[in-house]
């Protein structure tokens, strides 16, 4: 569940799965060249260097468990950098994609197609919410978004009663002349983090890693969950340039080449890997599932079925919770 928006509406938009292959995907589907997107597992230097190798860096995208008792002192700035592309979030579950777009349409550089550059373009002189309203109504954007949603033969109606959901929000962390930003939809405004240089990625680590260490804090955050991805150049097209370049240069069975198609060979298996997962979120295994109950029912096995999954899934939960608290 995304953090509550200044509009409160989902507009017909649904939540997405915090994943690189999705929002790979995502751009390619709104038209967006040559850029992929990398999950940090580790927020140091190193890791960084070596997920991005020869590779431009455009941003940084970054999802936590969101607490609305934690209190933000820095000041927003109101009306935005002049040329900076920042719209507050009116649409709750659209805050992925909106994360996203600060990044895409403030990045040097960068091929964003014909969608999001008639975006940019038409909200040069909106306002924030302005902004964010067009995003919403954006048919293209909500289209892509939305092509993500699971499919199924039904709609499942949603108790009000029981405990509710945790709500997760996204920022993002982006370079704009010369200064390093953090654009977040529900501040109002862009936070000037500090004056940065080509290393501003390094400089965003520590302030990821101050706002994980913030919301750790609070009396209800009994475990700590967070995702962080760089949003960075296409891996695969930029190790088809230097294996071209290197093979004229020297021989295909140096090491260097040999390394550099192993890499390729590794990223377009993750590519691979990505397209059957995107295409399992859309597929809709209703059918398949009521048909494995039918049977497990006629066969008089259902109810050991259901109290052995359950068992499971109470040991799985049990589990993360304590490997939440051990980190």
């Amino acid at each position: 569940m995304d953090a509550g928006a200044a509009g409160d509406a989902n507009n017909g938009w649904c939540t997405i799965e915090s994943d690189p292959g999705v929002f790979t995907e995502l751009c390619d589907d709104l038209g967006v060249k040559d850029v992929q997107f990398k999950e940090l597992y580790s927020l140091d230097e190193d890791t960084l260097k070596l997920e991005c190798a020869n590779v431009p860096v455009y941003g940084l995208v970054f999802l936590f468990k969101w607490d609305k008792e934690v209190e933000d002192k820095r000041t927003p700035l109101v009306p935005p950098p002049d040329g900076m592309f920042y719209a507050s979030q009116v649409i709750n579950n659209a805050c992925a994609t909106q994360a996203i777009l600060s990044v895409l349409l403030n990045a040097e550089g960068l091929d964003i197609g014909e969608v999001l550059t008639n975006l940019r373009d038409f909200t040069a002189g909106f306002d924030a919410d302005t902004r964010g309203w067009a995003i919403g109504n954006s048919e293209e954007i909500r289209r892509a978004h939305n092509s993500f949603r699971p499919q199924a033969s039904f709609d499942v109606e949603q108790r009000e009663e029981g405990p509710k959901e945790d709500a997760f929000h996204f920022v993002a962390y982006v370079p704009f002349q010369g200064g390093l930003y953090e654009l977040d939809g529900l501040r109002g405004g862009p936070v000037f983090l500090e004056a940065t240089d080509s290393d501003w990625a390094k400089d965003a680590l520590k302030y990821v890693q101050e706002k994980i260490a913030k919301f750790s804090k609070t009396s209800e955050a009994d475990e700590i969950r967070f995702n962080l991805m760089v949003v960075c150049g296409d891996k695969i097209k930029a190790l088809r340039k230097q294996i071209d370049q290197l093979s004229t240069a020297m021989d295909e069975s140096s090491a260097d080449v040999v390394e550099l198609k192993a890499q390729l060979e590794n990223e377009q298996n993750i590519r691979a890997k990505w397209k059957a997962e995107n295409e399992r979120r859309r597929h809709d295994y209703t059918p398949f599932l009521l048909t494995a109950l039918r049977l497990l029912a006629e066969k008089g096995q259902l109810m050991d079925a259901f109290k052995t999954g359950k068992e499971t899934s109470e040991s799985q939960r049990s589990s993360r919770r304590q490997a939440d608290k051990s980190e």
